[in-house]
């Protein structure tokens, strides 16, 4: 698996803010690595570290020429998310 830390993606730029809502285990993201394509992943963990939120992601990307998907696990803070799809939860 290959994992791609905050040194390898692009920060949103500041005039691009997210909405404010929480962003919580299951909810996809949107992250820029330095190359390549943007990578939609889904959260599986949040932890405050050093100040900030530090957020963990797993996707699976294809090179798009038919290769069987590699599986990326993605390590970014808020400041690395470009866009959300909050995942709606249903009250128990």
């Amino acid at each position: 698996m290959k994992t791609l830390f905050p040194h390898h993606l692009v920060q949103r730029p500041a005039d691009a803010p997210l909405d404010h809502a929480p962003i919580d285990i299951g909810d996809r993201v949107t992250v820029q690595p330095l190359d390549g394509p943007p990578i939609t992943s889904t959260v599986i963990f949040n932890t405050p570290f050093l100040g900030t939120t530090t957020y963990t992601a797993d996707a699976d990307v294809s090179d798009g020429e038919g290769e069987m998907p590699v599986r990326v696990r993605l390590r970014f803070r808020p400041q690395d998310i470009h866009g959300v799809q909050h995942v709606r939860r249903c009250a128990a």
